[in-house]
């Protein structure tokens, strides 16, 4: 099954960020039951100095997160702010050339 966040009427773009992410991502489970493998697609940034374009694909090899909403310094939460988990591999869902990995 493929989901996605859906169209925002009153602006008349589709759903991006944390929050139409997160509530998809219940839905697709509710509805479907449990995956085996979820993808989100398109919710990270790159860097053209280091050689990525918008279109490129990219297999993750770790998940970096940082929360807009927690201080980004001398807050008692800012280790469960800011991380970094790694990404299970995924070379084997490539089909042709594999694309590029790195951190997302």
């Amino acid at each position: 099954h493929v989901v996605w966040c859906g169209h925002d009427e009153r602006f008349g773009v589709n759903n991006v960020a944390t929050t139409a992410a997160a509530v998809s991502a219940y839905g697709a489970v509710a509805a479907f039951g449990k995956p085996d493998l979820m993808i989100s697609a398109g919710t990270a940034g790159g860097f053209g100095q280091r050689g990525a374009a918008v279109g490129d694909v990219f297999l993750s090899t770790k998940c970096v997160f940082h929360s807009r909403r927690i201080p980004v310094s001398g807050g008692t939460l800012e280790e469960y702010g800011f991380g970094h988990f790694r990404s299970p591999p995924l070379s084997g869902l490539a089909a042709g050339p594999p694309p590029e990995q790195g951190g997302v």
